[in-house]
């Protein structure tokens, strides 16, 4: 930490020398104030993001180089109905997000877009403890779930999701697809009851995610910032339609499980960036998983009216203006990160 004060100290040393009437304005006393503050908050409070190393976490569960290096820079074509509704959105949120398994898969990052990339299959899946080989899981395999667990090896072949007749439940509207979601969720991955909201919203977007709305299903597309900017963008979408309709007893639990959802991307980012590391990035992308948590991860501890309120326009406007610039600030960048295929590899050959 020694360092780290001596680097803010050098930082406060090379601002404009004012004199000491002029510096110590109020306006400019104000600001030094808060940009300490807001230094000292980002850097030393734990917010989740990883300490001990910066690997994307998706290299965990392939077992080639070659096939993590796919895993970075390519990914199956999303077959979507049109137009995408809210509820397939939020669905997709959830799908991609790591905050919805518990247990094991949880902590290391797991989501179900990590064994049904795209909502389709990922034929290159390989976890030691689950696989035989690429492209299977033993779902019901103690090392998920000391609860669900039949101490039985027995590993079975991803199916892709989109394709319907590759599916022992075909129908998603039916009781017995509804079961099986809330098994995989509960049980086999040791998630906490999702939001009924969250959990109708999936099975809208596996309902709407059809082989048969793709003209070359089949065929990969290419994976970049953009495509993983969804993430952000659906959270967004969905954050303001909150802040906008008629209020709703589920609107709290929705509203954190997207801002969860989000810190997770960032963090995602965080560790996609870290080939050539940048500080003011990493700051920013702290900062904003802060905000985050702080606008709607802490209120858990709020009165119920505080509980009850909802997302102000005005506060996520200010927010959509940071990750705005957040991501033009990625932009800049993306050649410098894992989505660069030649220093990717590079990067893997090392370790």
């Amino acid at each position: 930490m020694l360092s780290e004060i001596q680097c803010l100290t050098r930082s406060l040393r090379a601002l404009p020398k004012l004199g000491a009437r002029a510096f110590f304005t109020p306006t400019a006393s104000r600001f030094v104030s808060l940009w300490v503050a807001a230094f000292l908050l980002v850097r030393f409070v734990d917010i989740g993001f990883a300490h001990e190393s910066r690997k994307p976490s998706e290299l965990s569960w392939f077992k080639t180089s070659d096939a993590q290096i796919d895993s970075l820079v390519s990914r199956p074509r999303e077959c979507l109905k049109l137009p995408v509704s809210l509820e397939v959105r939020l669905g997709r949120l959830a799908f991609k997000s790591p905050r919805l398994l518990g247990g094991q898969a949880g902590r290391m990052g797991l989501s179900c877009d990590s064994c049904h990339r795209s909502g389709r299959d990922n034929q290159d899946f390989f976890i030691e403890q689950l696989s035989d080989r690429p492209g299977t899981a033993d779902i019901s395999h103690h090392f998920l779930s000391s609860a669900g667990g039949d101490q039985v090896f027995n590993p079975k072949p991803i199916p892709d999701l989109a394709n319907r007749l590759a599916l022992k439940v075909q129908d998603n509207d039916s009781q017995a697809f509804s079961e099986l979601l809330v098994r995989l969720i509960e049980v086999e991955f040791d998630g906490q009851a999702a939001n009924e909201r969250v959990f109708e919203s999936i099975r809208s977007y596996l309902g709407a995610n059809d082989v048969t709305h793709c003209a070359q299903a089949n065929v990969d597309e290419p994976r970049s910032l953009e495509s993983d900017w969804i993430m952000i963008e659906d959270g967004f979408n969905i954050l303001q339609t909150l802040a906008t309709q008629a209020p709703a007893s589920s609107d709290l639990a929705v509203a954190k499980f997207v801002a969860s959802s989000m810190r997770a991307q960032l963090e995602s980012f965080y560790r996609l960036y870290s080939l050539q590391p940048n500080k003011e990035l990493d700051l920013e992308l702290k900062s904003l998983s802060s905000v985050l948590q702080r606008n709607f991860l802490a209120r858990e501890d709020a009165s119920e009216s505080k509980l009850k309120a909802k997302p102000s326009i005005a506060m996520l406007e200010h927010m959509v203006l940071r990750f705005t610039a957040l991501k033009r600030q990625l932009q800049r960048l993306e050649l410098s990160s894992y989505y660069n295929q030649k220093l990717a590899r590079q990067a893997l050959k090392r370790h």
